[in-house]
């Protein structure tokens, strides 16, 4: 089996494990790594696929509770800003988005690690500002996760409103992105290759995180596929800027 194949499979592995945990966090460990490997092209559709399936997964396995919050301006901004994501990703050469994504995934990493949160005044303007960002680097990267996640833990949201909240925010965003992708010619034969080999994986990966997330520590799981993230991103700007 090619040795990347291989790099793939663990990767999605490992990724798919902690978005069964936490339902976040997908692409924000798989990208960086992955992107060593596989053109910004072919990876960010591919893995914006695999967010789809995952996110869906746990939509459907998740017991729905009513929300306290609305979530309506979160999701119209993300909408927003998945145009220019998709526009950016088409236009951007590999070494320049290998150092965007190593400077954005550093900080948000040490973000993440310093336990870093917003107060927010105005739960309105703060869903726009979050979801547009989310939308806009979901459609450039794949990786909505971090100003989304950012917003919810500083909402003190439940565990389980964090999760489907997550999920569909990734479903709607995911999917819009997708079609994107596909009027703009970047769904090719290697993006659903790259899928087909992380299907059964996702799946898998998926459920033993769902149920891990009763038994181990999810903060302790977070913030060890953080780290690796961190050392991505890392390895992601130090290729970019061919140190």
């Amino acid at each position: 089996m090619n040795h990347t194949i291989i790099i793939l499979c663990l990767v999605i592995a490992g990724a798919s494990l902690l978005k069964g945990m936490t339902s976040f966090g997908f692409s924000l460990m798989a990208f960086p790594i992955l992107l060593n490997f596989y053109s910004p092209m072919v990876l960010v559709p591919a893995l914006t696929l695999c967010n789809v399936l995952t996110s869906a997964q746990i939509i459907f396995t998740t017991k729905s509770e009513k929300s306290k919050h609305s979530n309506h301006w979160l999701i119209i901004a993300g909408f927003v800003g998945i145009i220019p994501g998709v526009l950016l990703l088409q236009t951007l050469d590999v070494a320049t988005l290998k150092v965007i994504v190593g400077v954005i995934f550093v900080l948000l990493s040490i973000l993440f690690l310093s336990g870093f949160r917003f107060k927010i005044k105005h739960p309105i303007r703060a869903q726009i500002i979050a979801g547009s960002t989310a939308g806009f680097l979901g459609g450039a990267l794949s990786v909505s996760g971090p100003p989304l996640v950012l917003f919810l833990t500083s909402m003190q949201f439940s565990n389980q409103e964090f999760r489907l909240h997550f999920a569909r925010f990734s479903v709607l965003t995911s999917s819009v992105a997708f079609i994107g992708y596909f009027l703009s010619g970047m769904i090719t034969p290697q993006v659903w290759k790259i899928f087909l080999i992380s299907f059964p994986i996702l799946i898998l990966g998926t459920i033993l995180g769902q149920r891990l997330s009763t038994k181990v520590s999810i903060k302790f799981f977070q913030v060890l596929c953080i780290t690796i993230s961190l050392c991505a991103g890392i390895w992601s700007l130090i290729s970019g800027l061919d140190i």
